[in-house]
C-alpha cells in the first residue's frame, strides 16, 4: 500500500511538472518568466500564394542569449564574429516574416494574421558571436547546430512535433519536451536534466556526462550515452536505453523499461 501511495504522489508530481512546462510555453517573450508563445496560425486566413522564386535577406542583430521559434521552417546555428541572421524564403513570404530581438531574445516570428504554409520553404541561418543560454520551439521547426554550443548552461524547450539536432559542450544541460518532438544531442555535459511529457524521442547515445536525471511521463523513447550516475523516473510505457555501467536509481510506476545497450 505504501508503494502504491508513493507512486501516486510521484505521478502527481510529474503531471505538475508537465503542466508547469505547458504554462511556460504559452507565454510570449515580453512576459516575465517565459520566452515562447504557441503560434496562432491555425486561426488565420491570410494564406500567401507562392511565387516559386527563393530570395535571401541578411539582417545584422543586436546581441542575444535566447531564441524563440514559434512556427515552422529550418533553423541553423553557427559560430561567427557577429550577430546576424540570413533568411531564405519564397519571394511572396519573406516580407511577412518578423525577425527581431526583444530584450535578450531573438524571435523568429511572423506578422499577425499570416498563415505559414507547409510547402513554403523558410530557412534561417543564425550566426552567434557568444554562447546561447536557451532555445524555445513551438511547432514544426527543424533546428540544427553547425557549431558546438558551449557555455556554463543551456536550456532547450520543445513543444510540438519539431526536430532538434545540436552538438553541445556545457556544464548543465536541460531538455524539456512536450509532445512528439525528436531531440538529438551529442557532446559532453556535467549534468543532464531531461523531462518528457508525451511521445517524444531523445537520441543522446553520443552524449556523455557525470549525472543524468531523466523524467518521462508518457511513451517516449530515450537513448543515452555513458553517464556515471542516472536517476530515472518513468510514469507510463517509455523505454530508456543507456551505455556503460552507471549507478542507477529508478522509479517506474507503470510499464516503462530501462535497459543496457
Amino acid at each position: 500500500m505504501k508503494k502504491v501511495i508513493a507512486y501516486g504522489l510521484l505521478l502527481v508530481g510529474l503531471i505538475t511538472v508537465g503542466s508547469t512546462f505547458y504554462g511556460l510555453t504559452r507565454r510570449s517573450p515580453s512576459q516575465k518568466g517565459g520566452t515562447l508563445q504557441l503560434p496562432s496560425f491555425l486561426s488565420v486566413q491570410n494564406e500567401r500564394e507562392l511565387s516559386g522564386e527563393i530570395v535571401e535577406v541578411r539582417k545584422e542583430l543586436s546581441p542575444f542569449s535566447q531564441v524563440s521559434i514559434p512556427g515552422a521552417g529550418r533553423v541553423v546555428f553557427r559560430k561567427g564574429d557577429a550577430w546576424a541572421v540570413t533568411i531564405r524564403a519564397d519571394k511572396n513570404v519573406i516580407d511577412s516574416l518578423d525577425t527581431r530581438v526583444e530584450g535578450r531574445t531573438l524571435v523568429l516570428g511572423q506578422q499577425k494574421n499570416f498563415l505559414f504554409l507547409k510547402n513554403a520553404p523558410i530557412e534561417y541561418s543564425i550566426t552567434i558571436a557568444d554562447h546561447l543560454e536557451k532555445i524555445s520551439i513551438a511547432g514544426m521547426a527543424d533546428v540544427r547546430g553547425d557549431s558546438t554550443l558551449e557555455g556554463p548552461s543551456f536550456l532547450l524547450e520543445l513543444a510540438g512535433s519539431g526536430t532538434v539536432s545540436l552538438p553541445v559542450n556545457v556544464e548543465e544541460l536541460q531538455l524539456k519536451v512536450l509532445g512528439s518532438g525528436t531531440v538529438e544531442i551529442s557532446g559532453t555535459v556535467e549534468k543532464l536534466e531531461y523531462q518528457l511529457l508525451g511521445r517524444g524521442t531523445l537520441k543522446a547515445h553520443n552524449l556523455t556526462g557525470k549525472e543524468g536525471n531523466i523524467s518521462v511521463l508518457g511513451a517516449g523513447n530515450s537513448d543515452l550515452g555513458v553517464f556515471e550516475e542516472l536517476d530515472i523516473t518513468i510514469a507510463g510505457s517509455g523505454t530508456i536505453t543507456y551505455s556503460g555501467n552507471p549507478r542507477i536509481k529508478s522509479r517506474i510506476p507503470g510499464t516503462g523499461t530501462i535497459r543496457s545497450r
